[in-house]
């Protein structure tokens, strides 16, 4: 985080956590609310820890560093959730590296996503260092407004002493949704306590890319016909999606509509490379890893398929599509209930995973081009903006005097 130039050194510091396995979603999030953190103060100095395998680094403002955490294969983020012996030796080593990190960096603010407690509880130790701090750091939890379905949510929550640490650890909670799609203050059972420091800042999506709607489709030469874009998400689970879209196509329905499919950065090699080949025989198909603007592409897009993540979901609705989303079924619930919830204010059309097949992927596509309109919606997609509003008002309680006893006593121990 050196200055450029002249600049003076940053005088504040602010940690981020996101504790993502193997998709890139909440990083995502965090790093789309840091960038935004950033532009807004410069002064700041943020560092984002983080577990991804793979950490998006590019375009990242002057004042940010990522930490990069030991990962964690997704299948083995629950196996041992419910048998604290049974949790691999990379959560004693990610606790420590937590803990020394919050000790070191002393921030003045944190912003935790997700898991209150992070995932398996490594949070804790550097929770209670921060917690000690004199002046104390200001601490916030971000989360997604479904984090997993109720009951689920409850038992997790309530096994990791999550719902006492938003009691009394937590100065604010940041909720990235809105209240008329799903209320986890009413849901989840959260105290009144908690209620009263949570706020809803709305739903965080990702910047528009550079391209224009009519450049998106010039490049797949769908000036005059359809554009289908298709997403699997990160990769991990999207496979049976994207052959159940590349059926469709094959059965010849869907006439010369140019289709854009995304499969995902995790999305296995060999797998990849087996939808590649599909997608090579098929007409007006182009199959992507990765595609950096996949967010114009949604914008100038006809039909956009996704599965029902957070941000698969929120970024097409944002982008004025109403996406045809068959969620992930599942005992935590999220993508069933964000995609239903959706499908209620007429936002989405749902295909539950048990009944997706080409044929039935085809009859959603055909009917959401015969409607033929842009999706008009009420929700607040400003959650980026608003989140950093909270964010910098908890800040500026610091200017006072507390920022600056803080670099003192850092000072003199350093």
């Amino acid at each position: 985080m050196t200055p450029r130039g002249d600049e003076p050194p940053p005088r504040f510091r602010a940690l981020l956590y996101s504790h993502d396995g193997m998709g890139l979603g909440h990083l995502r999030r965090t790093l789309a609310i840091a960038n935004e953190f950033a532009c807004r103060r410069p002064d700041v100095a943020i560092l984002v820890v983080a577990s991804a395998p793979s950490l998006p680094m590019d375009d990242l403002a002057p004042t940010i560093d990522v930490v990069k955490l030991p990962s964690i294969a997704r299948r083995s983020l629950y196996l041992g959730l419910d048998d604290e012996a049974a949790l691999p030796d990379v959560f004693g080593v990610r606790a420590a590296m937590l803990a020394t990190i919050a000790r070191a960096f002393a921030p003045h603010l944190v912003l935790v996503d997700h898991e209150p407690a992070g995932l398996a509880g490594e949070l804790k130790p550097a929770l209670a260092a921060l917690a000690a701090m004199r002046p104390r750091s200001r601490l916030v939890f971000g989360m997604r407004d479904i984090t997993y379905a109720p009951a689920e949510t409850r038992r997790r929550w309530s096994r990791a002493g999550a719902f006492d640490l938003l009691e009394s650890v937590y100065d604010q909670v940041l909720i990235y949704g809105d209240r008329s799609v799903f209320d986890p203050i009413e849901a989840y059972g959260l105290s009144g306590a908690v209620a009263a420091k949570a706020k809803f800042v709305g739903y965080v999506g990702k910047p528009d890319g550079p391209a224009e709607p009519a450049d998106a489709r010039a490049r797949f030469d769908a000036a005059a016909a359809p554009l289908k874009v298709v997403t699997g998400g990160g990769g991990v689970s999207g496979g049976p999606l994207l052959d159940a879209y590349l059926d469709a196509v094959a059965g010849g329905r869907l006439g010369d509509a140019a289709s854009v499919v995304v499969g995902g950065p995790h999305l296995p090699p060999a797998e990849a490379t087996r939808l590649a080949r599909r997608a090579a025989s098929l007409p007006r198909v182009t199959f992507a890893r990765t595609l950096p603007d996949i967010d114009g592409l949604m914008r100038s897009a006809d039909v956009v398929v996704s599965m029902g993540g957070y941000n698969s979901v929120c970024e097409a609705v944002d982008a004025g599509k109403r996406p045809i989303v068959v969620p992930l079924a599942g005992a935590t619930g999220e993508q069933e209930i964000r995609a239903e919830r959706f499908a209620a204010l007429g936002l989405a059309t749902v295909v539950p995973e048990r009944e997706l097949t080409g044929d039935r992927l085809c009859d959603a596509i055909v009917d959401e081009l015969a409607r033929g309109a842009s999706l008009v919606h009420g929700l607040d997609f400003d959650g980026r903006r608003q989140a950093v509003d909270a964010l910098l008002a908890l800040l500026a309680e610091d200017v006072g005097g507390r920022g600056a006893r803080r670099e003192r006593r850092v000072g003199a121990t350093a």
